[in-house]
């Protein structure tokens, strides 16, 4: 008796959609759109370049991403050094800044997808649930029904994690009980609610779930042989 196959992992980005293989390790099905034609294919995961115009789009993002960070990271220091040597604050107070970086970086990443990788994102996520709940490939009509998060999503473990780095750094001035009231409720919006996947998926249109669709039928031809 064949095993129920369901997608563990996938991955969007600016003109397609990746999903992972778990028999057939380093593999994966990688579909993407230009002017209007879609090609799918099953390749080694190290193989996979975007288009030489997202590269171009994803370095301005990147670039401009990192030069905030730069930014932010010199004024950190710089009130670092400020409660250090002026006001002669704790260490202890001052480590607790630290975590702060965490949360930058989880914003930068959030707000610098573009809306072409937020529809992506979208449909991976839709047809990952609808394939794992259906157990074989949907049609298009199917796919529209399914929705666009998912409560496995990178970017809720992203917010976990910021949601943790904010408490670190305010513990110092709340009481115990209060942050573990805000622990539970930001675990809920996270991840029952999916609050930050808002910002980062698009409702996909015909589009994103066509290419959807024809990554997961390589998927599923590939990933069905032992």
């Amino acid at each position: 008796m064949q095993t129920k196959l369901n997608i563990a992992e996938g991955c969007s980005m600016y003109n397609g959609i990746m999903l992972y293989s778990k028999r057939h390790k380093n593999k994966m099905a990688v579909a993407t759109i230009n002017d209007d034609e879609i090609t799918a294919s099953w390749v080694d995961v190290d193989s996979v370049k975007e288009d030489e115009t997202e590269n171009k789009e994803g370095n301005k993002r990147n670039n401009k991403a990192i030069a905030i960070f730069q930014a932010i990271l010199l004024v950190e220091m710089l009130i670092i050094a400020s409660l250090k040597i002026i006001f002669d604050v704790s260490l202890n107070i001052i480590v607790r800044l630290i975590p702060f970086d965490t949360i930058i970086i989880m914003f930068l990443g959030i707000f610098s997808l573009d809306e072409n990788t937020k529809r992506f994102h979208g449909a991976e996520h839709q047809i990952i649930n609808a394939f794992n709940k259906l157990g074989r490939i949907p049609t298009i009509d199917e796919l529209q029904k399914f929705s666009r998060f998912s409560m496995f999503c990178g970017t809720n473990s992203m917010a976990n994690i910021g949601l943790i780095s904010l408490l670190l750094l305010i513990e110092t001035f709340i009481p115990h009980n209060a942050i573990l009231i805000v622990v539970l409720w930001g675990l809920f919006i996270i991840n029952v609610l999916n609050f930050f996947q808002y910002f980062t998926t698009s409702q996909p249109t015909d589009k994103e779930q066509r290419v959807a669709i024809e990554a997961i039928k390589v998927w599923f031809e590939y990933e069905s042989k032992e």
